[in-house]
């Protein structure tokens, strides 16, 4: 299995202080390297294939056991398809399918007259780089789920793309903690996810500017370790 280098492991993602990632361009750095992190089944969450089986599922793509993962990675540049800094947040690789995920914790960047292009060009990435006899889709990750009317044919009428929203990420990991008793006896981790999830609450009411984010932030009780 290859996997890109990770900037977060146990340790740091429980020593996490959210208060410091009101900054959107900050949160989405980071968020994308505990995606890719819990996704991996091998990683040193202890959360083994809990995580990439429920986005799996909820996906409609069945259950994927971890023998089947072949590569995962974050904060992929993209050249030649989009504008200069642009990328695909986390690509997840199985012997059955190719998940390219874009995280979009701005509404502001959906809305905007731009964006459509953008996505085209990602799109197109996918399409020219398909894995074969596989199923390829192209994952918009975003706080609500909500997606612009400028957008919404397009999405509709793509079937490589599938929209998914903090909220469907969140219940994942929700109910890992609540059924799976193993998880709970780490309490270390049990907090670091749900503060975790407490940030993500906050992130899903995103019609905040950084300001009026760092001000409920330090107003948040259980934010940080």
């Amino acid at each position: 299995m290859i996997v890109k280098k990770n900037k977060v492991n146990l340790k740091s993602f429980c020593a996490l202080d959210w208060r410091k990632y009101a900054s959107l361009k900050r949160f989405r750095e980071l968020h994308n390297e505990i995606i890719a992190w819990l996704l991996n089944p091998y990683g040193d969450h202890g959360l083994e294939t809990g995580v990439l089986e429920g986005f799996m599922l909820k996906l409609g793509l069945g259950r994927t056991p971890s023998s089947e993962v072949s590569s995962i990675g974050q904060n992929h540049v993209l050249e030649g398809y989009v504008e200069t800094g642009g990328m695909i947040d986390v690509v997840l690789e199985t012997d059955g399918a190719q998940i390219m995920v874009i995280n979009e914790p701005e509404m502001a960047r959906l809305e905007d007259t731009g964006y459509p292009e953008e996505l085209r060009g990602k799109t197109a990435y996918l399409t020219d780089n398909l894995k074969r006899n596989a199923k390829n889709l192209l994952v918009l990750l975003s706080p609500s789920g909500y997606i612009p009317p400028r957008l919404d044919g397009y999405v509709k009428k793509n079937s490589y793309l599938r929209v998914f929203s903090y909220r469907q990420y969140t219940a994942i990991l929700q109910n890992l903690l609540l059924y799976e008793v193993r998880y709970r006896e780490s309490p270390k981790l049990y907090g670091a996810l749900e503060r975790y999830m407490l940030f993500l609450q906050l992130m899903v009411a995103d019609v905040y500017g950084a300001e009026q984010r760092k001000s409920r932030l330090a107003s948040l009780k259980g934010i940080v370790p």
